[in-house]
Order: C-alpha cells, then structure tokens, then sequence
C-alpha cells in the first residue's frame, strides 16, 4: 500500500497523537479562519487530505462529504513526476487499473492527445493525412485489444495480456517497425534488442525482448539468467499506462484503497469466526439457583491400531497411470491445436503470421486448459504448413 506521507508537526501549533500518523489536531484554543501546517507528499501517489471543522456558536461540526475529492474542505494533493507512481505499482494492480481505464476511455482525435504525441517527439501538424489514419486506427485497435483481456479474470487476463505482447513483437520482428512508435525513452533499447531477439522462435524471442543477460560470460541462450528490463520493453501493455491522460493517472491511489479495503472486508469473516471459535471454547457453564449443574463425564476414545493393507506398489502404479493420462491428453490437445492450424493454412489468403496469430489465438480460447502451448503449436503447424 501506499503511505500517507509525513506532517511537519514540529510547530506548538499542532498535534499529532501516536500512532496515528494521517491525523493532526490544532494545538491551540482560539478561533482561527486558517490552518496552515506542512505536509511531505508520499513517492507513490496522491493522498486527500480532509478537514473538520467546529464552529464556535454551535459547537457543530462540519466537513465536506466522502464522494468529495476537491472542495472548501478537502483538497487532493499529487505528485508531478508520474513514473515514481506507476514504479511503486505491482504488475497485478497495473493490470486492475490499466482495465479500469482502458474501458471508461475515449481516445478522441489525435490533436486532443498531445501526451501520445509529445512521448514520441511526434508534431501533429507535420503529420500526414494517411499518417494521421494510421496512427489513429492503431490506437484504436490497441485499446479494443486490451478490453478484449479485460473481460477475463485471474490467470487468464494475464495470459491474453501476454497474447498481446506476443503479437507487437511479432509484429515488429516480420516489418521491422512497430504500429504505433516507441516512445523516445524506449527506442534505443528496443532496436538494440531487435538484432539480439528476433531471431529467435516461439517464447524465447518474447522473453529475450524483457530480459538481458547478467555479465559478459553468459551465453546468449541462457535466458533463465536474466535481469528483468520489463519497464523498458515498450510492447508490455502495462506501459501503456503512460500514454493516458494525467487526470486518470492520478487516481491510481483511489483505485488501490478500493482494491484493498476489498481484501479487508473478505478476510474479516474468517477472522471473526476464529475470534467465535475462542470464545465458546473459553466459556464455562453457569450455575442455575436452586439447582446443580452437573457435567457428565467425557468418553475416553482408545486408538486402535489399524494395519493397511493397501500396497506400496498399487499406490505409485495408480500415481503413475494419472499422469501418464494427463500426459497422453495434453499431447492430445497439442496435436489437435496442430492440424487445426494445418487446415487453416490451405485457405489462407493474406498476411499468414497476423491472420494465423489471430486465428490461434481464437482457437485456444475453446481450448479448457493449455491455451498458450496450444496457440504456439497452432500459429507453427499454420507457418509451416503455408511456406511449404
């Protein structure tokens, strides 16, 4: 979670009670029309701050309503710098608010979205009229595509976020630029990770674009040892938060609390019955006037000993056939997404890799379990079978 950030509370002027660090009182007995104290904002975020204030007639207090982020009495402070936000962010909360902006956004006109533009040193009046299609289609297609991954859940939205990653850098690789340009921070890095990466089949390429080798003894093929440069990879959907408005960026921080008073209110049944469980343990029986409780003595229960008669060799024999049978239904699953793929190369009219990637990608999700080892056989088989 993101910190509340420090008040200055070294002034007479103010207090703060311990342990409490997102409250601060005034210190002093006379009305005051302004309250000014200091306040270091948190790396990672916004924070609202919220004033109560007691009238000195009524003794009444007031304050602004909860819904309120900016009013008389509640003012929402952010930071500038919005990549220390996002870099304080776990990949799982970038994928939850990447959804929850991707779907309440309206991308509008190219001229309207001068952050896109600037990112890229790109001047919107020196664009072309087929240039400014392009780039408008791709920003289009990029967010539907997207959405597509947000209506999944769990594991699923992760591995269809991967899927998109997958085709950009196919993409990229097969002609050499990308639909939408890198952004200036990112281009060097990926066209250096171009000659390194793309020539290379199936995840290995997609892993090479994320990670680079530690130390000039490693093998280029070693890529189990890795640094992850995943902040630089400018195909990762997760970056693509930065193209988005600032007004939705900065309220990543609402987004987070709403996350985790989620999670709090989930986990407090269970505590609760922990709680209940304790409490009737603990309890002792109460005496009635006028009469005698009497308990009745507890059965004591004698462990027998049982000998098993199940066999050491039945039980790995059983162990053995279960997972020859997965086994035998996941090459099953393999060899179907395969001649599904063959079958579609023959009435294949087009650009084969984009049109067998999307097709692959459509087949796997009838696939109940191993889509991705599914949708690689698939777009191999359809390759293959159409350059032959």
């Amino acid at each position: 979670m993101c910190p509340l950030g420090t008040f200055d509370t070294t002034s007479a002027r103010f207090f703060q009670p311990s342990n409490c660090s997102h409250l601060v009182l005034k210190n002093t007995r006379g009305a005051e029309h302004t309250f000014a104290f200091g306040w270091t904002a948190p790396e990672c975020g916004c924070v609202t701050i919220r004033a109560r204030v007691k009238t000195s007639d009524t003794n009444a207090y007031i304050l602004d309503d909860n819904d309120v982020s900016d009013g008389y009495l509640t003012k929402r402070v952010c930071r500038q710098n919005l990549k220390d936000i996002l870099s304080h962010i776990s990949p799982n909360e970038k994928e939850d608010i990447l959804c929850q902006v991707s779907q309440n956004l309206q991308i509008g006109s190219l001229d309207q979205r001068p952050d896109i533009m600037s990112r890229r040193k790109l001047q919107y009046d020196n664009l072309s009229s087929l240039e400014k299609q392009t780039l408008d289609m791709a920003l289009h297609q990029r967010l539907r595509s997207v959405n597509m991954c947000c209506g999944l859940r769990g594991e699923e939205r992760h591995e269809c976020l991967g899927d998109v990653r997958r085709r950009r850098l196919d993409h990229f690789c097969a002609y050499g630029e990308p639909l939408i340009p890198f952004t200036t921070d990112r281009v060097d890095y990926m066209m250096e990770r171009k000659k390194e990466c793309c020539w290379r089949l199936g995840e290995r390429r997609y892993h090479c674009f994320g990670n680079i080798p530690q130390g000039d003894g490693v093998h280029s093929n070693a890529v189990w040892r890795v640094k992850n440069m995943r902040h630089k990879d400018d195909s990762d959907p997760l970056n693509d938060l930065e193209d988005f408005p600032v007004e939705t960026l900065r309220q990543l921080p609402l987004q987070q609390a709403k996350v985790a008073s989620k999670i709090s209110r989930k986990s407090m049944p269970s505590i609760r019955n922990r709680a209940l469980a304790g409490s009737v343990v603990q309890k002792k029986p109460k005496s009635i006037p006028g009469y005698t409780l009497t308990i009745p003595p507890k059965p004591v229960t004698r462990k027998n000993d049982v000998e098993t008669t199940t066999a050491v060799v039945t039980m790995d024999t059983t162990k053995t056939t279960k997972h020859l049978l997965r086994k035998i239904k996941r090459y099953q699953t393999r060899l179907e997404c395969c001649n599904q793929g063959k079958f579609y190369a023959t009435k294949l009219m087009g650009d084969p890799w984009q049109m067998c990637s999307d097709e692959a990608y459509t087949y796997a999700r009838t696939i109940r379990g191993g889509r991705r080892k599914c949708r690689a056989f698939y777009l191999r088989c359809c390759m293959e079978e159409y350059q032959r």
